[in-house]
């Protein structure tokens, strides 16, 4: 009977290793925040990317994770995230079992889709930097739109990392990933009035919204693509996230029993978490990966002291 209580002492401390990661990395993510610039502009939602909310209204958060190697997602669809969780069996293209990823990962081929309308202008919609004097290399947008009309502005993240990710900040553009945790900046998104004859949104005619997107990776993860996970130990003042958890068995089922954070987790470097993700196998500790079945139980808490999550059962 000791040899069987010290032997899952030992496999719950290996899924609390596994959780700490992948609850870490879960949301990893762009986040993209809408300010108004004219009321006459509207985006009603923004399609192909990792999350999206706010849509239709002023205030709109587009989040394209990027955590994870980009190897993984290089036969993905152009119209479709990439899950670059799923991957089982031992390290493939740089993601081993257990380390960070995204389930709906943006990559660079992947096209972006804004649609907007305006009810005060016609005009060519655009999407430029954020004085409005250079517009971005778009897919397919129409040359012109009258006002109360539908549009949309397709355009690759590609292009979108390459406006705000420089060879001298260490990033990769091509890839779309940032030196460091996370890279922003602000765009315009609007309607170019027919009255100016140009493609720009800088004149007084012209209807936008001013745009922030932030370009979001793994949080601790270095300069590299594809490294370990970012969980650390509770002794580690360094980190951020979660270090320890403790679970309970409950009749079929497992219950989370207390939990500890570091560093402002869940709300830290701009990001506020909202769930953490258990996996779990039938089979043993050992055949869990990043692709096993989980769950996914909100946080509760907006930080260390209060930090848990609710439900606790599992």
């Amino acid at each position: 009977m000791t040899q069987n209580l010290s032997s899952k002492f030992i496999q719950l401390k290996s899924i609390r290793q596994t959780v700490c990661a992948l609850g870490l990395t879960a949301l990893t993510a762009i986040i993209f925040t809408s300010q108004t610039a004219n009321a006459a502009v509207t985006i009603s939602s923004v399609e192909r990317a990792s999350v999206v909310e706010g849509a239709g209204t002023s205030s709109i958060t587009v989040y394209g994770g990027v955590a994870g190697a980009v190897s993984a997602c290089s036969s993905a669809p152009t119209d479709s995230t990439c899950d670059n969780c799923k991957l089982i069996g031992g390290p493939t293209d740089g993601d081993t079992n257990l380390v960070a990823c995204n389930k709906k990962r943006i990559h660079p081929d992947l096209q972006l889709v804004i649609y907007l309308s305006s009810d005060a202008i016609d005009g060519k919609p655009l999407i430029t930097n954020s004085d409005g004097d250079d517009d971005l290399t778009t897919i397919s947008t129409p040359a012109v739109v009258t006002k109360g009309t539908a549009t949309s502005i397709t355009l690759s993240w590609r292009t979108i990392c390459a406006a705000l990710i420089t060879a001298t900040d260490g990033g990769d553009a091509t890839n779309c990933i940032p030196a460091g945790d996370q890279v922003s900046g602000n765009f315009r998104v609007g309607i170019s009035s027919t009255d100016d004859g140009d493609n720009m949104l800088n004149g007084s005619k012209d209807e936008y919204r001013s745009v922030t997107f932030i370009i979001r990776r793994e949080i601790g993860q270095g300069t590299t693509e594809a490294g370990p996970s970012p969980a650390k130990n509770c002794d580690d003042d360094t980190a951020i996230g979660i270090c320890q958890f403790e679970m309970g068995a409950g009749d079929e089922k497992a219950v989370v029993k207390t939990m500890r954070a570091l560093n402002g987790f869940p709300s830290s470097t701009n990001t506020q978490f909202k769930h953490v993700r258990f996996l779990f196998s039938t089979t043993g500790f050992s055949s869990i990966h990043a692709g096993s079945d989980y769950i996914d139980l909100p946080i509760s808490g907006t930080d260390t002291t209060t930090f848990s999550v609710s439900p606790k059962r599992i």
